[in-house]
């Protein structure tokens, strides 16, 4: 499939790590709201992160938390031959970031979440409030592409 006519968006390391900002997420897209995609080397960055950050769990606890994510969206991949090519062409100014970038390229995605501070120089704060800004898109897209009948 080239892609989804839904809005699509590529869930970077930084909102899968979060436990409960990955839920919110994740209910947007059962709802239909949007399309989540992300890699297996997304999945591996957050589950390398969250191991390194929380010692107290254990890698068993992380890839199921991996895999029942996986089963909440279940066309969540953009397959690595898909963008490992693109990698090399991409010049960021945080060149371990060019992962993503590519696998939205090849995912078709319409957006990437959340836009990476250390690209764009992005506060924390300014960065929350982008997500909230997201967030709103996401609900006002679908408000006019799927108007409610009175």
């Amino acid at each position: 499939m080239a892609g989804t006519a839904r809005y699509t968006a590529i869930l970077d390391a930084n909102v899968m790590y979060p436990v409960n900002v990955f839920d919110i997420l994740a209910q947007f897209c059962i709802e239909g709201l949007f399309t989540a995609k992300w890699s297996q080397d997304i999945d591996e960055e957050w589950t390398r992160n969250l191991l390194l950050d929380r010692v107290d769990l254990m890698p068993e606890q992380v890839l199921k938390r991996c895999n029942r994510q996986r089963v909440a969206i279940p066309d969540w991949e953009v397959e690595k031959e898909k963008y490992q090519s693109l990698i090399e062409a991409l010049d960021l100014p945080d060149m371990d970031d060019r992962h993503v970038l590519a696998a939205a390229i090849a995912g078709h995605a319409d957006s990437m979440l959340p836009l990476m501070s250390k690209i764009f120089q992005v506060t924390y704060w300014i960065n929350t409030i982008l997500k909230q800004f997201i967030l709103m898109t996401l609900f006002a897209i679908n408000w006019i592409s799927f108007p409610i009948k009175r």
